[in-house]
């Protein structure tokens, strides 16, 4: 079975999607909490608040949601990404690549 991205209508998993790096939720509660906000599922949250960051050990984030300054490597998303770093970018959003820019529209 493959990774799943837990943000809300994101349709990212690891079996379909190669290149994607998927993240496990932060142990930190505040960082934690902020991915969990951002993820927009009502599950997330109650497993959250009734078991912490470490409730959290299944689920993940895809490397779609951040910016290209979370990640310690821009160029190679699958070495990880920099303490602290929030998703940012929700999945009604979808990405264009013009040069050395990514342009992302609303659907």
């Amino acid at each position: 079975m493959g990774r799943k991205c837990s943000v809300y209508d994101c349709v990212n998993n690891s079996s379909r999607h190669f290149s994607k790096s998927f993240y496990s939720f932060p142990r930190d509660s505040e960082t934690c909490l902020a991915w969990v906000k951002f993820c927009g599922c009502k599950d997330l949250e109650l497993v959250f608040f009734s078991q912490g960051p470490w409730g959290l050990d299944k689920y993940k984030v895809c490397s779609d949601h951040f910016a290209p300054e979370s990640f310690r490597n821009t160029y190679q998303k699958d070495k990880g990404l920099l303490f602290g770093a929030k998703p940012v970018y929700p999945a009604h959003l979808w990405k264009e690549t013009v040069g050395e820019y990514i342009i992302y529209h609303l659907t």
